[in-house]
């Protein structure tokens, strides 16, 4: 096993550190915590000191920490391991507690997407919301699986929504109008077929024309 000696500890808030072991960046200790260790710059980290840190200090701390970040709103695996990592959680340690928080069903990647899903169904089109699960770690089996048990309202009259907002009457709208507020609709992943469908349905129940 490679020697591993504190090399310094870098400062971060008032009472919270960060070790430096063999010149690399490593974890993080409160100024408590480190004097409980008995740690200093230059001591030499052996299997007990590992052991301690890991077992009584990390775990206990990234397990916490994870549940915290949950009880403030519902997170994928993806975020909460990149949210555990800034903050210099080892990779050992950040797979136990995103561990521990799935064995509680706490951590549950479907279920975050099909929430999202029903939050967001009257405002986002399919593809905005799938984009925004993608960037959330979500796998593309789940988000599949999510759009199944969410129920989604039509998209054509999620097309009409959006012109009643945007205060858009297709029956009086000039070519320039028409084609900004289809560029729109385009942008957020509607189809042309929907759009031109849900305009032509809505000029027709204003004037009886088709």
């Amino acid at each position: 096993m490679t020697e591993l000696q504190i090399t310094f500890l870098e400062k971060l808030k008032k009472s919270v550190v960060r070790l430096w072991i063999n010149d690399e960046p490593a974890f993080r200790l409160t100024l408590s915590e480190l004097e409980e260790c008995g740690l200093k710059t230059g001591d030499v980290l052996d299997a007990e000191h590992l052991a301690h840190l890991h077992t009584r200090i990390l775990i206990p701390k990234a397990r916490n920490r994870c549940l915290d970040l949950l009880a403030a709103g519902d997170k994928t695996r993806s975020m909460l391991a990149k949210k555990l990592r800034s903050e210099d959680f080892p990779e050992d340690v950040v797979e136990d507690a995103l561990s521990y928080a799935k064995s509680f069903h706490y951590l549950d990647d479907l279920r975050f997407a099909v929430n999202y899903i029903e939050r967001n169904r009257d405002g986002k089109s399919r593809m905005e919301m799938t984009q925004k699960l993608r960037l959330s770690g979500v796998d593309e089996e789940q988000i599949a699986e999510a759009f199944s048990e969410a129920e989604l309202p039509d998209p054509m009259e999620q097309i009409r929504m959006h012109a009643r907002r945007r205060h858009f009457d297709p029956s009086d709208a000039d070519d320039r109008e028409r084609d900004r507020f289809l560029r729109f609709l385009m942008r957020k992943g509607y189809s042309y077929g929907d759009i031109r469908h849900a305009l032509e349905g809505m000029i027709y129940e204003k004037t009886g024309v088709e």
